[in-house]
């Protein structure tokens, strides 16, 4: 190598370091140059994940990237982004960019959920209840009870004396409590046998399947207790009782005052006894109805009529007027004439999820989706969470026939009801 051939590869070493070295800088500082003003610039990035991934992200009819992906050197400003996928509906939101900053496509940690764009299949005609059990689903005709195997499909059948209106799950066991107008009993999912417990009990609305005994509020306000184990025997927990609930071994209840108050008592079961017995609130105003509520925190939340209540170390009132509370999902959910909100119970704050001309009168809730799910106008209805700039809607089904008893499984599958039939829509990837 030549003496000048030596010097012209020191000097381009040299030019190169000065044009690609500042220019790294201004990449690590994701500045930009503005050859107009003659300075840099702060600029931001959106960032964008989604499930499932390799979704094409389009920025202003500009930018086209796959997912995962982080458009940077973007002025601040207002940005047009487009997510779409074969096979899955399009997500579209105008997103706000700031310098210095990253703004995400979904404002929580977890990737972009993507719906499906599938159709709704019809699993079975005449239902009259039905449940999800894991990735199981039971439900009930006219005297058979189905329970279908999510592997091959197949399902495993037995009689009942009566028609089933009622289901209810013990998510501890694999016992499910069946209601009808003329028989009450316990099916257990692992081998279908069938206990008639009618003798013993009589189901109404207060009854409930938890910690392995069925409890009942009886007429004149008595708590009382079967084990399953001890079928024959009834036991009494509490007199005096306007309502409960029992979950995860724990017992509360509304407990009826000399001065036309009620106070709320958190205890534990103990054999046949409440143990630890503490009162939570007292001087709680005595309503016509009242309903304890419990989310996946533990949060207490009391329904007195149309009054919802939050229980601290006081009561706090979160709303009025209300027609419907839930935590089915283990998030409050709670709907007024016309509105329906959600309660995140870390931050103590209502969410406005969307407002209709009628009452909702069935929704599925659970931010960890993203979305929400409801009827209304003989339409299934999927509405993103995130409001950011208005919020994705997507028609999943119209009909005229009404769709009720909504219900997630799996975080993957929507099960409805349709008229007295069963459907499902597959909404989300595992």
């Amino acid at each position: 190598m030549t003496k000048t051939t030596r010097y012209g590869l020191i000097i381009a070493g040299l030019c190169t370091f000065f044009v690609v070295a500042p220019a790294l800088v201004l990449y690590v500082q994701g500045k930009a140059l503005n050859f107009k003003n003659r300075n840099t610039e702060l600029t931001g990035i959106i960032s964008v994940k989604t499930n499932p991934a390799s979704a094409n992200v389009t920025v202003k009819n500009e930018v086209s990237v796959k997912t995962p992906s982080a458009i940077r050197f973007l002025k601040t400003g207002d940005y047009d982004v487009i997510v779409s996928k074969t096979g899955y509906k399009t997500w579209h939101k105008t997103l706000n960019v700031i310098a210095g900053k990253v703004t995400y496509a979904n404002p929580n940690p977890y990737p972009l959920q993507l719906l499906k764009d599938t159709q709704a299949v019809k699993l079975v005609s005449d239902v009259s209840a039905y449940a999800s059990l894991g990735d199981k689903m039971l439900y009930a005709t006219e005297n058979m009870l189905v329970l279908l195997q999510p592997t091959d499909g197949s399902s495993i059948t037995t009689k009942t004396p009566s028609i089933v209106s009622s289901l209810i799950t013990d998510k501890h066991s694999n016992n499910v409590l069946l209601i009808g107008a003329q028989f009450t009993g316990i099916l257990n999912t692992d081998n279908m046998q069938l206990l008639d417990f009618s003798k013993n009990t009589q189901g109404n609305s207060s009854t409930s399947l938890a910690s392995g005994w069925i409890w009942s509020l009886s007429p004149s306000g008595i708590l009382t207790g079967i084990q399953l184990s001890k079928p024959d025997k009834t036991f009494s927990f509490a007199n005096d009782i306007n309502s409960f609930l029992v979950q995860d071994g724990d017992v509360y209840y509304l407990s009826k005052n000399p001065d036309s108050t009620q106070a709320l008592h958190h205890a534990t079961i103990s054999g046949a006894k409440l143990a630890q017995d503490q009162i939570l609130a007292t001087k709680i105003p005595r309503t016509e109805k009242s309903t304890i509520l419990l989310d996946s925190s533990k949060a207490v939340y009391i329904l007195l009529d149309s009054s919802l209540w939050r229980v601290n170390s006081h009561l706090e009132l979160l709303a009025e007027k209300i027609k419907q509370a839930t935590t089915s999902s283990g998030t409050l959910v709670y709907t007024k004439p016309g509105e329906l909100w959600w309660y995140e119970s870390s931050t103590n704050k209502s969410h406005l999820v969307t407002r209709a001309t009628e009452d909702f009168s069935s929704f599925y809730v659970d931010p960890s989706l993203d979305y929400t799910f409801f009827t209304g106008n003989g339409k299934l209805i999927a509405l993103e969470l995130d409001d950011r700039s208005g919020q994705n809607r997507y028609e999943l089904l119209s009909n005229p026939e009404p769709i009720n008893n909504i219900s997630v499984k799996n975080s993957t599958d929507i099960f409805f009801r349709l008229g007295k039939d069963l459907y499902s829509i597959s909404v989300f990837d595992n």
